[in-house]
């Protein structure tokens, strides 16, 4: 994966998919994303790749928290 490249097409479909396309599907696959992007990455460009990520939302506690709701009621 490159990070370049990463970054400016993951946080569009991460928007899309947080927002307005969540699933069990949809948590199940962003978390591996997620999970694979931190072992393929340096901390440095994890960092870098999560910040560019975050600023594709305008309310980017929303997005997040849609996230971990969704996360949570899959575990429940």
């Amino acid at each position: 994966m490159s990070y370049p490249s990463s970054q400016h097409n993951f946080p569009r479909t991460l928007d899309a998919l947080i927002l307005h396309l969540l699933s069990p599907v949809g948590v199940g696959v962003l978390t591996w994303k997620f999970d694979e992007i931190d072992q393929q990455t340096t901390e440095d460009d994890r960092n870098k790749f999560y910040q560019g990520s975050y600023g594709a939302f305008d309310d980017q506690f929303a997005a997040m928290g849609t996230y971990v709701l969704h996360v949570k009621s899959i575990l429940l």
